[in-house]
């Protein structure tokens, strides 16, 4: 299922544009499209590529990097921003998704970014894809509200849609008057996260299709783990190392029989994180949860687990079908898109102030 050569991923870029961080991954030859992609809180951009001369400060993390090696294979380059700096350290690095959208900063400078992205690598005439995850997943709803994305994807959040959406579901260029249709959605729960999630999905769903809305559905079930699951999924971890860690954490019940892991349900949280501390040490001595901060083996192990699970956490297992997703229903544009075009004028000064956060 894992990635064959991590080679084929191309060094992703880094930039800060418009006071936010962006890491750009662009594979060889002609491109079939563009995803942006935004994470949830307390996910870096710079997850989203390996340490690289373009990318210095880029560590790149389990789920993340499938993600982008699984697009970079299908042709697509992978945008992956951040939330606006102004805010993000004290905010865990979330995305604010108050609405209306113009009452704060982060939703007009999140456009302002798109366009100087799609202008600066002339990718007006590409297809144009967003997805995210958690907060980044109640982000990418909003941001089709007020710029035309052809086909959109939610992982493990929705809406408050009588809060947020309006009676009727019409996105639009406040600035020049320009709408467009709401693109088709494609909503992925994950089947052990908690109910309250799940029913927001539901009710994003029902809103939605309510509103004439190509809207689809995926649970996301958990997925078995293997000997070499660890050595597909992460860079630098070797087939061996990969499958006496498995067994290990065979050893004392963080993976089941069956193969499943049960970190996320183990007897306590902190017996669970002692124990894979404990196995982790014994291979990583050096890079446990030191290197680059706290973003070492340790929180990529918890990643791979959680995200297995199928909990509250984004998991690059169902990449292929989220592209098929849009590949199948994206919407064409109703005229070519341009810096000029009215449907991406650029919006009214927003206002720093905050209401109330919609997911």
């Amino acid at each position: 299922m894992g990635p064959d050569h991590w080679k084929d991923i191309p060094d992703a870029t880094y930039e800060v544009i418009h006071e936010r961080e962006v890491v750009t991954t662009i594979p060889p030859g002609d491109l079939k499209g563009v995803l942006f992609a935004l994470p949830g809180c307390l996910q870096l951009t710079t997850e989203w590529g390996f340490q690289s001369a373009t990318c210095p400060s880029c560590h790149g993390m389990p789920e993340e990097m499938l993600s982008v090696y699984r697009a970079a294979k299908r042709g697509y380059a992978l945008v992956a921003l951040g939330a606006h700096l102004s805010e993000a350290e004290r905010n865990f690095h979330c995305f604010n998704t108050t609405w209306p959208p113009e009452r704060h900063i982060e939703l007009p400078e999140l456009v302002r970014t798109l366009r100087h992205v799609l202008s600066a690598h002339d990718w007006w005439h590409l297809p144009r894809f967003a997805f995210g995850s958690s907060r980044g997943g109640a982000m990418t709803l909003i941001l089709a509200m007020r710029f035309p994305i052809q086909a959109i994807g939610s992982m493990v959040m929705g809406m408050r849609p009588e809060e947020v959406m309006e009676a009727a579901l019409q996105p639009r260029n406040l600035a020049s008057g320009a709408q467009w249709a709401f693109p088709p959605t494609l909503l992925m729960a994950a089947r052990n996260d908690q109910d309250e999630i799940i029913d927001l999905i539901n009710r994003t769903a029902v809103h939605l299709e309510g509103q004439g809305v190509l809207v689809q559905k995926m649970m996301m079930e958990p997925y078995a783990l293997s000997p070499t699951f660890f050595s597909e999924r992460m860079k630098g971890i070797d087939a061996d190392t990969s499958a006496a860690i498995f067994e290990e954490l065979k050893g004392v019940g963080v993976v089941l029989d069956d193969n499943q892991s049960h970190f996320g349900l183990y007897e306590t949280w902190k017996k669970a994180e002692a124990q894979l501390k404990k196995i982790l040490l014994k291979h990583f001595p050096a890079d446990l949860g030191v290197k680059n901060g706290s973003r070492g083996y340790e929180r990529a192990f918890r990643e791979m687990l959680w995200a297995s699970e199928a909990i509250h956490e984004l998991t690059g297992e169902h990449m292929d079908e989220m592209l098929d997703f849009f590949e199948n229903s994206a919407v064409s544009d109703e005229s070519p898109l341009h810096e000029s075009h009215p449907f991406v004028q650029l919006p009214a000064q927003a206002v720093q102030s905050s209401m109330h956060d919609a997911g």
